[in-house]
């Protein structure tokens, strides 16, 4: 049966991973008029594509961070194609890998990420490895929301379209490419680096030189 048609029979179904659904739901674009009223449509069918898709891959459940992916889609379509949609990103793109319970895949991510940082900001680098600042200690949201929650969401949908672009394994190395030589990354780094700003910063964006 095709994915579409299971959407509806799905949803008439009993997910264990509803209650941790429903707690996040509300942390999800807080500030989009879509999401930001409690039991509106959008939390509604955003609770909805998230429970689905729990009860499709049973070993991935529900894991922080998807909502906001499964959010942006919702932002551009119905319900059903939203959650279509997730299922062949989690699958053909290889974005479950991130969300598995080993998440084996997000630790090389962090791990490119870092060496990127490495090649291309060597000061950030070493300052970072001299405060012993762990990629994992800022970059692990980013790579679970693919970068959605780091930047403004316009921005944010263009780094995705980056994302989008590419059913490889190469998808997120892409992104991370583009976020490291960022007018963004490189202006709050040296902010950073003279003291004017505190690292938790670096989750922030201003702008984007594309």
């Amino acid at each position: 049966m095709p994915i579409k048609d299971q959407y509806s029979e799905l949803l008439k179904m009993t997910s264990p991973c509803e209650k941790l659904i429903r707690r996040d739901i509300a942390r999800t674009y807080p500030e989009h008029d879509f999401f930001k009223e409690k039991d509106s449509l959008g939390q509604e069918v955003l609770f909805n594509v998230m429970k689905a898709y729990s009860l499709v891959d049973r070993e991935v459940g529900y894991c922080q961070g998807s909502a906001f992916i499964v959010g942006l889609l919702l932002m551009q379509m119905p319900e059903e194609e939203a959650f279509c949609v997730f299922v062949k990103l989690m699958q053909d793109y290889r974005l479950r890998e991130l969300f598995k319970p080993s998440m084996a895949e997000l630790g090389l991510c962090m791990y490119q990420f870092e060496c990127m940082i490495q090649e291309h900001l060597p000061e950030l680098y070493v300052h970072f490895q001299s405060q012993s600042f762990h990629t994992s200690m800022y970059a692990s949201s980013w790579f679970l929301t693919i970068f959605l929650t780091t930047f403004p969401l316009p921005i944010a949908t263009r780094i995705f379209d980056i994302f989008m672009s590419e059913v490889t394994t190469q998808s997120l190395r892409s992104v991370s490419r583009v976020v490291v030589k960022s007018s963004y990354f490189g202006t709050t780094v040296k902010a950073v680096l003279m003291g004017k700003f505190q690292i938790s910063l670096l989750c922030r964006c201003s702008s984007v030189v594309w």
